[in-house]
Order: structure tokens, then C-alpha cells, then sequence
């Protein structure tokens, strides 16, 4: 028997306040498009696959901010790039986040990006659908499974990584197109996924009808 996670449907709401919290907080203006990545800073995580593409990104759109929510070995090395191409203010490091927070800033930004080369299939995402943020993941097995390109998501073929900045400016230009990637893959989720308390009822009886059994 394969049961996936549950999750805290509750937690993760819709709060018009985040976006503008965050943003006084971070010293931007309201009217910044955020890039959000809650991947760790391991290489086979590939946040620098979206550092790198940030110069480009910046220079198109001087309104589009990054937030980096998550620490690890790369950590320096990112952070020395971000350094050398001038763009600290637009790239913020915040380090491991606790939950309240993680929940906040996707409920703040416009794009939820993770480019693992393994699965990306993990909570970070199942949340990030959850608040209905328009996601950009890497394509594979896995992803597939759960997300659809253009149908609620925007899948990127590996070898068309090198594409990142042009995928992004296009999605974080398009308004209409965001929402309804977010609005897709958060009815996506519930097809998927329970809340805990679901969860933990459904392998309560499980258990229950297997002790019943023997």
C-alpha cells in the first residue's frame, strides 16, 4: 500500500497582507513580481540554475525580485555571484525559514520555481499548489504524474534549461496565464492529496483492518 503525505490544507490560505508585509519588510515595492525557490542550497537542488539567469531576468524587468528561502553548502558561492553582478538588491538570501514563514511567502510570490535534477515531486511543491502559485519545475516521471505542462504548470525539458530567463519574463508578464496555472494546480492537489487528519484516519483504518484480519 503507497500513501503520500497528507498536508495542512488550513495553513496555507490566500492572505492579501503577505505580499505587502513581505515587501515593506524587504524594502521593494508592492508591485514587485517574486520568484520564490524553497530549495536547499545543495548543487543537485540547481538553485543555481535560476541565480544564473537572474542578470538577464533583472535587466528585461527591473520590477521582478528573487527570494532564496532556504540555506546550504552554495550558499556563498550564490551569494558571491549575486555580489558580483550587482543585483543584492534584487536577490535575498533568507536562510532556513520555519513553516509560518515558508507559508507567508508563497502567499506572497508570483512564480514557485524548483529545477532539481532528481524529483521534484516534494512538500515545498504540494504547498506551493496549495496557495495556487503558478509553478516551474523541471520535467520528469515524477512531475508528471502529478502536474501537466500548461495545464497547471510550466514543465521545462532539461535540455531546454538554458531557456529559463525567456520562460520566466513570458510567465511573469502574463497575469491571466499565472492565475490560472495556480488556479489549476490548487485543484489539482485536492485530486491528490488529503489533509492530515484525513490521512491519518485513512491509516488508522487501515491498520485496524489488518489487526482485524489476522
Amino acid at each position: 500500500i503507497n500513501l503520500r503525505n497528507g498536508i495542512d490544507f488550513e495553513m496555507y490560505t490566500p492572505n492579501l497582507n503577505s505580499k505587502e508585509d513581505i515587501c515593506k519588510e524587504l524594502g521593494i515595492s508592492v508591485d514587485s513580481k517574486i520568484i520564490l525557490s524553497l530549495s536547499k542550497l545543495n548543487p543537485f537542488y540547481r538553485v543555481d540554475k535560476l541565480t544564473f539567469s537572474l542578470p538577464q531576468i533583472f535587466k528585461t524587468d527591473p520590477h521582478i525580485v528573487c527570494i532564496i528561502a532556504r540555506d546550504g553548502p552554495q550558499m556563498d558561492r550564490l551569494k558571491e555571484f549575486v555580489r558580483k553582478n550587482q543585483i543584492g538588491d534584487k536577490v535575498f538570501f533568507l536562510g532556513y525559514v520555519n513553516r509560518e514563514r515558508v507559508a507567508q511567502l508563497l502567499n506572497s510570490c508570483d512564480i514557485f520555481v524548483t529545477l532539481s535534477d532528481y524529483s521534484n515531486t516534494n512538500n515545498a511543491l504540494f504547498e506551493a499548489m496549495v496557495c495556487a502559485r503558478c509553478i516551474v519545475s523541471i520535467k520528469d516521471e515524477t512531475i508528471e504524474e502529478i502536474l501537466t505542462h500548461k495545464r497547471n504548470a510550466i514543465l521545462i525539458s532539461p535540455d531546454e534549461i538554458n531557456k529559463l530567463p525567456q520562460i520566466l519574463l513570458e510567465i511573469l508578464s502574463d497575469d491571466t496565464l499565472r492565475t490560472m496555472l495556480g488556479k489549476q494546480a490548487q485543484i489539482r492537489i485536492r485530486e491528490i492529496l488529503e489533509s492530515w487528519p484525513q490521512r491519518i484516519d485513512k491509516e488508522a483504518r487501515l491498520l485496524e483492518a489488518l489487526i482485524n484480519h489476522r
